[in-house]
């Protein structure tokens, strides 16, 4: 199956780049590194492949890809043996948003229940919204537009920052700012900055709502909620929460590391071949890692999906929309399937886009590989099957079977290789390590 490179390149691009950075300067006091990567809530099958890819540029060996919420979840249930508790982890760091109800087992077990979020909502969003406010009243008061040059709102973006960070533990902040020979001093108040951010808070309820609805759960069955990521520390935030659900969001973890935590947990059972909490649960060997050698990997998270899985489909019109297979939020593994039939007469291949996304428009929706599958010649609306299903590693199978033929007469293995060769990638690696720290 042929996997067409993703569109937003130039981002994995800087990731990677970033990555490389940090494993140059470990590398200076280290000969080796293994890892456990975390990727955000909500992610697309595609993230996985791209962690794993800056590891390797890195000189990382990545053991294992887990998301954040999942991660803090194993944080939260370290000293939490023998009670069985719902979780949910309300996730909001710089640029996206996910809500995931998880429940940690007495045998501290993890069972991500139901996942949803924004990939387009987060700190980013708050921090605009308090430089429109400051670029107004600083035109107030001198008549000069910050807009009219980037180097003025670059400068008021890191002003604005940081009198977001200081609002979560002060009443007010002051803004001191000089541009084009004019300076004005500007006061924010905690109360202020909460009400230019309080629709954006209150959209995460649609995302609450839908996890709740697809984890089959109401507010009063969960146990705790967890904060992750810097933005959550904003006590509009956990005010917001304990209202939508009557529950106060815990401060035992620490948002800023709750994950990098439960990275190291996992890291840890991955590494002795056990749960971190109980070293009778089973490990399974899964093939993973970016060395040669299998991964034993303990059997101590169960995931979902977070994306509906499915392929593009025709009207009679010719127009195409997005057939979900597997909904999202399904324990993996998981195999599903859909009948369908042919268009027209005598067909013998059919090409398969494999989709991922929620939506039945294909606006909303990745292409995430296809495939040819080669059919014998029927009548046109002849009856297949086809198969989807992630196994136990998150790798996307499928088959496709005919029933005219009464046989299988294709299989779909979705395998996304780098978006740089096994070549390229050790080429970026070796010159990374040729770098001499000064």
């Amino acid at each position: 199956m042929h996997v067409p490179a993703p569109a937003f390149f130039s981002a994995i691009k800087l990731q990677r780049d970033v990555a490389g950075i940090f494993g140059f300067v470990a590398k200076s006091e280290l000969n080796h590194i293994s890892a456990v990567g975390n990727i955000v809530g909500g992610y697309r099958v595609f993230t996985v492949y791209i962690t794993i890819d800056a590891g390797k540029i890195a000189g990382l060996d990545v053991l294992a890809v887990i998301n954040e919420p999942t991660a803090a979840a194993l944080a939260y249930g370290v000293d939490k043996l023998g009670t069985k508790q719902r979780v949910m982890v309300y996730d909001i760091g710089g640029g996206t948003f996910d809500v995931t109800i998880i429940e940690v087992n007495p045998d501290g077990t993890v069972k991500v229940l139901a996942t949803h979020g924004n990939r387009n909502l987060g700190g980013y969003d708050f921090d605009n919204r308090l430089m429109e406010y400051v670029a107004d009243q600083f035109k107030e008061q001198t008549n000069v537009d910050l807009h009219d040059d980037d180097e003025d709102m670059q400068a008021l973006r890191v002003k604005c920052e940081e009198a977001k960070i200081a609002l979560s533990s002060r009443e007010r902040f002051v803004i001191k700012l000089s541009a084009q020979r004019q300076k004005a001093t500007i006061e924010i108040t905690r109360e202020k900055f909460e009400s230019l951010i309080e629709d954006l808070i209150d959209e995460t309820e649609v995302d609450i709502d839908i996890t709740l609805d697809d984890s089959g759960l109401s507010p009063r069955d969960l146990d705790k909620v967890l904060l992750v990521g810097g933005s959550s520390r904003i006590p509009a935030i956990s005010n917001y929460i304990e209202k939508k659900l009557d529950i106060r969001p815990s401060g035992e973890l620490n948002p800023d590391e709750v994950v990098a935590i439960g990275a190291a947990v996992y890291a840890n059972a991955i590494v002795t071949g056990s749960s971190a909490y109980n070293p009778d649960i089973p490990a399974s060997t899964a093939r993973g890692g970016s060395g040669s050698l299998p991964v034993v990997v303990p059997d101590i998270i169960q995931d979902v999906n977070s994306h509906g899985l499915g392929i593009i489909t025709h009207d009679e019109d010719g127009i195409g929309h997005n057939s979900i297979i597997i909904p999202r939020n399904q324990p993996i593994p998981v195999m599903m399937d859909q009948d369908y039939v042919t268009m027209v007469d005598g067909q013998t291949c059919i090409e398969l886009q494999v989709t991922e996304g929620d939506d039945e428009d294909l606006s909303y929706v990745a292409i995430i590989g296809t495939a040819q599958i080669v059919l014998n010649p029927h009548p046109a609306h002849s009856p297949i099957r086809v198969e989807l299903g992630y196994d136990k590693n998150g790798i996307i199978t499928g088959r496709v079977y005919d029933y005219v033929d009464e046989c299988y007469v294709g299989d779909i293995i979705i395998r996304r290789d780098a978006n740089m060769s096994e070549e390229e990638l050790n080429a970026k690696k070796a010159r990374m390590d040729g770098e001499n720290l000064q």
